[in-house]
């Protein structure tokens, strides 16, 4: 299996690229803050 880590600006960034805008960012499905720590990235974007 492989396992690559993305860094939420790098995913913005990709997200921009291919005609999105990032309205927000959560750490979880529940909308807890993202942070570092989360572990997981709950983008909701917007299609431009």
């Amino acid at each position: 299996m492989k396992y690559r880590y993305i860094f939420r600006y790098e995913m913005e960034i990709l997200l921009r690229f291919a005609g999105y805008k990032v309205m927000n960012v959560h750490g979880s499905f529940v909308r807890h803050p993202y942070d570092f720590k989360s572990g997981i990235m709950v983008f909701v974007v917007r299609n431009v």
